[in-house]
């Protein structure tokens, strides 16, 4: 101990305004000063880290905040993953970690997405089946309205340049194989 200190006197020191922290110096028997608490830099609160929600000790943070404190952070739910966010000596935090959207949640909007897909082709599918349809009628609608009243054909034929043998029509006078204009013949 100096002249006009003893052993057992402590120090109290105030740090400058943009410091926290209260520190002590003891005076000891041996004349060496016992050092306790130092002034750290205060920071800010911890950043917005997107998708994610800062936990905060209230009775470590109740002083502030200052160099060395680490903030915590928990992933908003549909995400994953680990943040944390340390205030360094500086007064500016370091973010370290991400939160990113969910496995689970992917997998999700992929299995929607198949299904939207596959409706909007089952629509498409209807709707060309349905033109087509409607195509195909309405050129059978105009060769039948175009047929002369005498015309005839055998029902290996064709009428009026259809190309479809799915709907060919034969004439009320036409004869047909096994009726009775062959058994007229026969007699």
């Amino acid at each position: 101990p100096g002249p006009n200190v003893t052993a057992g006197t402590v120090v109290r020191y105030q740090c400058d305004h943009t410091f926290k922290g209260t520190p002590t110096a003891t005076c000891g028997y041996d004349s060496a000063y016992i050092i306790q608490g130092r002034c750290r830099k205060e920071c800010r609160p911890p950043p917005i880290v997107p998708h994610a929600s800062v936990h905060v000790n209230n009775a470590l943070v109740s002083s502030g905040w200052y160099a060395g404190i680490a903030a915590r952070y928990s992933c908003d739910p549909g995400f994953e993953g680990s943040v944390t966010a340390l205030c360094g000596e500086d007064g500016n935090y370091t973010v370290e970690g991400h939160c990113k959207v969910a496995s689970s949640v992917e997998t999700d909007k992929l299995y929607r997405n198949i299904h939207g897909l596959t409706a909007t082709i089952g629509v498409e599918n209807g709707v060309l089946l349905a033109g087509l349809g409607w195509f195909f009628w309405q050129r059978w609608r105009v060769s039948v309205r175009t047929l002369p009243a005498s015309a005839s054909a055998t029902g290996n034929e064709l009428v009026a340049g259809l190309s479809s043998p799915l709907s060919p029509r034969c004439a009320a006078d036409a004869e047909q194989p096994g009726t009775s204009a062959q058994a007229a013949q026969e007699s």
